[in-house]
């Protein structure tokens, strides 16, 4: 948008594109003061005083950013230029052009926060993350990446991936890895590692890798370190527990089972199964009715019941049946089992 002005701040002419910003047809703005055209904060007569001191004294931002709201309410983003036009023989006149940067503002606004969300995940993260290019050079680490290995962002940046790694890994191979595979673009997204860095420190990472496209910027690799050494160690500790508890009954002499709370078999050793002369398949997810008379699937269902309610220990001799088989006694000693 194009406006002139004369020294006392009336509008001598404008151009299509200003009319159309104000909202204004150029016959409504010409021969009015500017200020007409715009709300500001204050009286208007101050400001066409300070219109006429710059005037005067030809002092005049040659370029500014600012923001103006229109009379028909409409606010944008300016970049305003000014000149002042010198015409033979006439009065002078100032040369006001208005760039509208709305957009752009728009878009830097929400580049920058889209960078502080960006710096936020960055910066505070317990994962750590590394930005390499193509030929494995890194370019960025946060806090948590020069945590894992021991090493400052200085002594990082600029240098090969492979400088966290102890020399006696094979480097080359890792340096030459990684470049075949950004010239494929082919990287495992996520997978788990056991590394051991050059600080000495062997840790589990589920590693995730991303290609970060940028425009007419060659793209960049982002790797994120999850450290899973407690998770591992968790896992491992509970397969040995399993392992003790399965060695445990099925060493023992004893007929072993474990119902859920619907009375549904849920585990039995092998002793249980023979007694039952039954595969395991066939006893998991059955009840006693199945294997028993109804009245006493009734009685053991009742037992169960009043075990889980009380948490007490039940021991007792009983008898058991199966159909077409003998009667026999049995000790059975029946307690609660608890998630926590």
């Amino acid at each position: 948008g194009m406006r002139l002005t004369n020294r006392s701040g009336v509008t001598m002419g404008v151009n299509k594109a200003f009319a159309r910003m104000v909202g204004k047809s150029p016959a409504e703005l010409e021969g009015r003061p500017f200020t007409e055209a715009f709300l500001f904060e204050g009286p208007a007569s101050a400001k066409l005083e300070e219109h006429e001191e710059r005037f005067e004294g030809r002092d005049f931002d040659e370029d500014e950013e600012l923001q103006l709201t229109f009379q028909n309410g409409r606010t944008l983003d300016f970049q305003l230029s000014k000149a002042i036009v010198e015409l033979e023989n006439r009065e002078p006149l100032l040369l006001s052009v208005f760039h509208d940067i709305t957009q752009r503002r728009e878009q830097e606004d929400a580049l920058r926060y889209s960078e502080m969300r960006f710096r936020a995940i960055w910066d505070t993260t317990s994962d750590g993350m590394r930005l390499t290019n193509q030929d494995g050079e890194i370019l960025s680490v946060n806090k948590a990446f020069c945590r894992m290995v021991g090493l400052s962002a200085e002594e990082l940046v600029g240098k090969p991936l492979t400088f966290t790694y102890p020399p006696e890994a094979d480097l080359e191979a890792k340096l030459a890895r990684h470049k075949k595979r950004c010239e494929k673009r082919h990287f495992e997204e996520h997978e788990e590692l056991l590394l051991t860095f050059q600080n000495n420190r062997t840790m589990d990472v589920e590693l995730s890798n991303a290609l970060v496209e940028l425009e007419n910027r060659e793209p960049l690799l982002l790797s994120v370190f999850h450290d899973i050494t407690e998770r591992r160690r968790v896992d491992e500790q509970l397969r040995q527990s399993e392992i003790l508890y399965h060695s445990l009954v099925e060493g023992l002499p004893q007929n072993i089972f474990r119902k859920d709370p619907s009375g549904r078999f849920t585990f039995a050793n092998q002793n249980f199964c023979k007694l039952m002369d039954k595969e395991l398949a066939d006893v998991i997810g059955k009840s006693d009715f199945d294997f028993s008379p109804e009245e006493l699937a009734l009685k053991y269902q009742a037992d169960d019941h009043r075990i889980m309610k009380t948490g007490e220990v039940f021991q007792t001799v009983e008898e058991h049946q199966e159909p077409g088989k003998p009667k026999i006694y049995v000790e059975t000693v029946k307690t609660a089992l608890y998630d926590k």
